[in-house]
């Protein structure tokens, strides 16, 4: 089942396991980390999240086209 936490302006947001650590930027947030669908942060844990879009610096040969696959597939955009 795929649900989605809603994020409060204002308020800095982590992960009990503190993978995840979301920043205020203008009207969103940003979070840096890992390699998108790895063992630390999942698709499902990136969707529950709220995340709407992922962007990525990596090539196809490190996997590329298979994140942006796997972004489209939960609803997310994938740069």
């Amino acid at each position: 089942m795929k649900t989605r936490k809603i994020f409060e302006k204002g308020k800095a947001y982590s992960d009990k396991n503190k993978k995840s650590n979301w920043i205020e930027i203008g009207n969103g947030f940003l979070k840096i980390g890992h390699k998108p669908g790895g063992k630390k942060h999942n698709f499902q844990t990136i969707f529950n999240e709220n995340t709407g879009t992922v962007l990525t610096i990596l090539s196809e040969r490190e996997g590329a086209i298979s994140i942006g696959e796997n972004c489209k597939s939960y609803g997310m955009d994938w740069i």
